[in-house]
């Protein structure tokens, strides 16, 4: 009769390292500016893991957001290490209520009142005009545009403003922006503003 093969988890100590070596316990237990990260997914040694994981890519890819030459490279960069850190929050929802959910946990009142107070210019740039859906569904922003000025609290303001940001990224990602277009431009160039903010107070 044949053994039973049995199933060996392999260690990957040189991940294992960088992660613990960049963040230590008291800097992910306590992010700075908006609170501890929170899984709702996952559970002790493993939501630690998770966590530890998620603000080192974050950590990276905004570094490497600040180090690129264009605007749309940086907001790509820049977006990744924010997406790293959103996907680890929930696996409920769909992507924009995933990042709603982050935001809400992690980005306090004053750190929203903060982020969307530093970049003035960028802010009328973003909800002075709706960014169309480019999938040719009739859809854009006026809504969160709208949303965002009855907002009664800095951190659903945020929230809004993040929706726009997200159609922002989602154009870019499907192919529908132009590296040449000054608009496409400026909007990866406001919208980097934010979102590397957010990225570098929660990692």
């Amino acid at each position: 009769m044949r053994p039973t093969p049995t199933r060996r988890a392999f260690p990957r100590p040189e991940l294992d390292n960088q992660v613990l070596f960049v963040v230590s316990p008291s800097r992910w237990t306590s992010v700075a500016g908006c609170g501890s990260l929170t899984l709702n997914h996952c559970s002790g040694t493993c939501k630690d893991r998770h966590l530890r994981i998620s603000v080192v890519k974050a950590k990276e890819w905004l570094e490497r957001g600040r180090a690129s030459s264009t605007p749309i490279d940086a907001f790509s960069n820049f977006w990744r290490g924010f997406n790293s850190l959103y996907a680890e929050v929930t696996k409920k929802g769909d992507e924009r209520s995933r990042i709603r959910a982050f935001l809400k946990s992690n980005v306090s009142a004053d750190l929203a009142t903060q982020t969307i107070d530093a970049h003035p210019q960028a802010l009328d740039y973003l909800i002075s005009q709706p960014v169309k859906d480019m999938r040719g569904n009739g859809k854009d922003t006026t809504s969160n545009i709208d949303a965002f000025a009855a907002a009664k609290s800095p951190q659903e303001k945020i929230c809004e403003l993040f929706m726009i940001i997200y159609q922002v990224r989602c154009n870019l990602e499907h192919g529908q922006k132009s590296p040449n277009r000054a608009r496409d431009i400026e909007l990866c160039r406001y919208s980097s503003l934010f979102v590397a903010d957010v990225v570098a107070n929660c990692a």
